[in-house]
């Protein structure tokens, strides 16, 4: 993931920024809790595309077509979700003077789209808007951290205007706030927030309306003074970042990690999969994973699946949940599948 930062210099050196506009770039990519979280909290192999997606942007920037399709086809071995990132992208290169790499990018994200649903049960409006469930949104320090993060790039670039008292539209953004706007509105359902492991893969967006930025205002310089406050800032963000993820180091409970483990080879990813906030994370990509606490007993379909760790206390699952989840276990009307140091994994064999 660090590794994103070559392209983003390579980039920079194109467009002609200075090293310090370089150091705001580097600080918002690597320091990005959008990225560190999906990369440390629980290793998502799809933010693995980040580098891929930047490298790709500036290969169609020094028009090199053939490194630039090997790279589009390797990002295409992250995830599903990677189509509408790829739709995306193919706008921004609408953007580029040579067309053919917005060509090659549409015709390799059809054949993805293709071959990833050929076969496949699976709604496109589901996949596309998944957030038809209500979102349970809860204040954290994380949702807040995150939240400035995607602000910080809004809030540079006004400062950067206020200061050349010049207003500069870039078009670049239009492709950053569509993605925003889609990735709002269609939260991974495993969240309580609007930020998942998909979040991170709207940071290159940001970045290059940023950069398209610095670039029309030319050479930016900067004061010692601005300079200082930027490091600061930087450190600080770095420094609530550490503090978060000592906050966060209660809730990894090793002890059951073996059985959540054997659980998760008892599930079909082809089927609805309730399980705590806890779990979500490991069930992968698949559309089909719901949070327990949005289990409605009244719509519970056959075939439905249940993980449930009853060593873990889920504060945003209510208590009637549980007591369902209680007398089901016991019922003839699910099946329990597996059952090991707590974790209980067990499958509706009837309607209710």
């Amino acid at each position: 993931m660090a590794l994103g930062y070559i392209p983003l210099a390579k980039l920079a050196k194109l467009w002609g920024l200075s090293p310090e506009s370089l150091v705001v770039i580097g600080g918002l990519y690597l320091l990005n809790p959008l990225v560190i979280a999906g990369n440390l909290y629980d290793f998502h192999m799809s933010l693995l595309a980040i580098p891929f997606l930047l490298w790709a942007f500036v290969l169609a920037q020094k028009s090199q077509l053939g490194a630039f399709t090997l790279t589009l086809l390797l990002f295409t071995g992250f995830g599903i979700h990677g189509t509408l990132v790829m739709a995306l992208f193919t706008l921004v290169l609408l953007l580029q003077k040579d067309r053919r790499f917005a060509l090659v990018t549409f015709s390799v994200l059809i054949v993805w789209f293709l071959v990833l649903h050929l076969g496949f049960d699976l709604s496109w409006a589901r996949w596309l808007l998944p957030g038809v469930y209500p979102l349970n949104f809860h204040i954290s320090m994380r949702t807040v951290l995150y939240s400035i993060w995607v602000i910080a790039p809004f809030l540079f670039v006004a400062t950067l205007i206020l200061r050349h008292k010049a207003f500069y539209l870039s078009p670049y953004w239009i492709m950053a706030l569509i993605g925003l706007s889609i990735h709002l509105f269609s939260s991974n359902l495993a969240q309580s927030s609007p930020f998942d492991q998909d979040s991170a893969w709207l940071v290159p967006f940001l970045l290059w309306a940023v950069m398209d930025t610095l670039r029309h205002f030319s050479r930016v310089t900067w004061s010692k003074k601005a300079h200082g406050f930027i490091n600061a800032v930087l450190l600080g963000m770095l420094a609530l970042m550490a503090l978060d993820f000592y906050h966060s180091a209660w809730r990894v409970r090793p002890q059951n990690t073996a059985a959540l483990t054997k659980a998760l080879a008892h599930v079909s990813l082809h089927q609805e999969i309730y399980a705590q906030n806890n779990v979500l994370p490991h069930l992968g990509m698949t559309p089909y994973a719901v949070p327990l606490s949005r289990l409605n007993p009244l719509h519970l379909a056959y075939g439905a699946q249940v993980i449930w760790d009853t060593q873990f206390s889920d504060h945003i699952t209510s208590a009637k949940v549980y007591a369902f989840l209680h007398t089901l276990s016991h019922s003839p009307k699910a099946d329990i599948v597996f059952q090991d140091a707590g974790v209980i994994v067990f499958k509706i064999t009837a309607r209710h």
